[in-house]
């Protein structure tokens, strides 16, 4: 289990074994989660859907959800809460990096199915998120506003470009 933190933005990557069933909650700020392995059912909002290694969801801090995991089974995921200033800080005028987790209604639009590459892509940004994050050394701030932001236009154009149509199995 690795977190790091700072007063805009949380990284975690977490691994349970056993009971990770987690009640309904939302976050003051907005997440990335990014789903490794487990056999897991995440509930959003109304619907429940069965995830899939490396789906991505992403939620705005007005969005309820839980986890509940069907077995003792191994489940990691990787969870990046940003907050929106942070967020509003780092876009411009042309770039809204805040906008997949806005411009949608809300419970709608939340899991992106990812490519091979993509994944790869999203996880090694995090990766470098993380260890940005951690660091002290010469310009980490720099290189961790610079990760974020790649790893932002990266989910948002994956957001932009989302076709995939999951279907809710909450009966």
């Amino acid at each position: 289990y690795l977190e790091a933190t700072d007063r805009d933005l949380t990284y975690e990557n977490k691994s349970t074994i056993g009971d990770a069933t987690y009640p309904y909650h939302r976050h003051n700020n907005c997440e990335i989660y990014l789903f490794l392995k487990g056999n897991v059912k995440f509930y959003l909002e109304h619907a429940c859907y069965q995830l899939s290694p490396y789906d991505l969801i992403i939620m705005n801090p007005e969005e309820m959800h839980r986890i509940v995991c069907d077995d003792d089974s191994l489940y990691e995921r990787i969870t990046i809460n940003i907050k929106k200033s942070y967020m509003d800080k780092l876009s411009n005028s042309t770039t809204d990096l805040s906008a997949c987790f806005y411009h949608r209604p809300i419970g709608t639009g939340n899991i992106l199915s990812l490519t091979p590459k993509q994944s790869e892509d999203l996880f090694n940004l995090c990766n470098l998120l993380d260890n940005a994050i951690s660091s002290t050394d010469y310009g980490h701030s720099l290189q961790k506003d610079a990760y974020l932001s790649l790893l932002l236009v990266l989910v948002n154009s994956i957001f932009i470009k989302n076709t995939s149509n999951n279907i809710s199995i909450m009966p």
